[in-house]
């Protein structure tokens, strides 16, 4: 039973250095039924240390294509985007926007996990109309979100933004090695 709970604390410790993620909700009540754009950006500054940040699971929707990207991002669904290039960009055409737009980002990488130099990579998104304009009431950009030190700043969020925050594996190692625990102490009582 030692060695089972000693292994459980040595994942859970493994998965602390773990990649920051957030589901975004985009309020779009007030363009429901309407096309859209999300511009999506991943850009470096300074001298950054690497990251990746991939974005999926968009909802909110009647459907989605990609118009355009640039820069270090690769895949569809889920994107990933480097912090290599100068511009990291995606561009998706939104069909149908419902009452609330959401997609889930993650970031990982040594600027996360092991940062040694300030950093300044950024993460942004701007809610455009079909015609590429800023979406009325929105700020261009709508999130920004930026990493210095392994941290992550909310820098710009338009109050029709919320972000929430997805567990980190480590929390949910624990939780299990938790509950493991105690059914292992009812099983030995």
């Amino acid at each position: 039973m030692i060695r089972t709970i000693l292994a459980l604390f040595t994942l859970t410790a493994a998965l602390s250095a773990a990649p920051v993620g957030y589901r975004v909700f985009v309020d779009t009540s007030a363009f429901a039924g309407l096309d859209g754009q999300a511009e999506f950006q991943f850009n470096p500054g300074g001298a950054p240390d690497a990251a990746t940040a991939t974005l999926s699971a968009l909802a909110g929707v009647a459907s989605f294509s990609e118009n355009s990207r640039a820069g270090d991002v690769t895949g569809a669904d889920p994107w990933v985007f480097q912090n290599t290039a100068a511009l990291n960009m995606l561009v998706l055409n939104l069909q149908g926007l419902t009452s609330n737009f959401s997609f889930q980002i993650v970031f990982s990488g040594d600027a996360i996990d092991n940062p040694v130099s300030f950093d300044g990579t950024a993460f942004a998104l701007t809610m455009r109309d079909s015609s590429g304009v800023a979406l009325g009431g929105f700020s261009e950009p709508t999130l920004w979100l930026d990493l210095t030190g392994g941290v992550f700043t909310t820098f710009i969020q338009d109050q029709q933004i919320e972000l929430a925050d997805i567990p980190e594996p480590s929390t949910i190692g624990l939780l299990l090695s938790g509950a493991l625990f105690i059914a292992l102490r009812r099983r030995a009582a």
